[in-house]
């Protein structure tokens, strides 16, 4: 059994990732964060795996099971469900 949650292992691989950065690369990723205004990473769950962005490049891919539990399910309490994300922009938002 796990002792961490997954909240707190997404937090090592984001950390990890970010720190196995070559320097340069790093730099140029938080400079973009800067210009663009968006900071953070970004999650994309795929079957069997997830995928973490950040500045529009890809910093990691980790087996979805890391986040999961016995019955295989995502446990990122208060995060958004992808599966309940449109995959269209509703009509009553094209005002």
């Amino acid at each position: 059994m796990r002792k961490d949650s997954p909240q707190q292992r997404l937090t090592r691989i984001i950390t990890e990732s970010v720190d196995a950065l070559d320097p340069l690369d790093r730099a140029d990723r938080i400079s973009h964060c800067q210009q663009t205004g968006r900071h953070g990473v970004d999650l994309v769950f795929a079957e069997h795996d997830v995928t973490l962005w950040w500045a529009d490049q890809k910093l990691a891919v980790v087996e979805k099971s890391v986040f999961t539990d016995d019955d295989a399910e995502p446990h990122l309490a208060g995060w958004i469900d992808p599966d309940d994300v449109p995959d269209s922009v509703p009509d009553e938002w094209n005002g």
